[in-house]
């Protein structure tokens, strides 16, 4: 099981990264002060949201739509570290779910990934 992770908002990001998972600060090279999490650079990574049709159906229809996720790439003295900045980078461009769904719906979700270099 994963340790507890902090929620904040995404506005908060830029500072937040200047602390480790351990809430020290960073330690930079070159005489730095801060990271600039703009500079750091950009990943993205395509999951598929999937779910049944009917799921009392053996062989129900299946229908996906892509997630796409955001994550920036920043060094420090210890070395790369990455940062989901899904929502720092704003929300993509026909990432949402497919019309006609509703909330009391059953739905089984299976994740895949794929990393991409932007």
């Amino acid at each position: 099981m994963s340790p507890p992770c902090r929620t904040f908002d995404a506005s908060e990001l830029p500072t937040r990264i200047q602390e480790n998972a351990d809430g020290r600060r960073r330690k930079l090279e070159g005489g730095s002060r801060r990271i600039e999490l703009s500079a750091c650079k950009l990943f993205k990574m395509n999951q598929w949201e999937c779910e049944l049709k009917d799921e009392s159906m053996p062989h129900s229809p299946i229908s996906c739509w892509p997630v796409t996720r955001f994550f920036r790439m920043c060094k420090d003295k210890n070395g790369l570290f990455s940062v989901e900045t899904t929502a720092w980078e704003g929300k993509p461009k026909g990432a949402s779910r497919p019309p006609g769904r509703t909330s009391n719906q059953t739905t089984t979700l299976q994740w895949t990934n794929n990393w991409s270099d932007l």
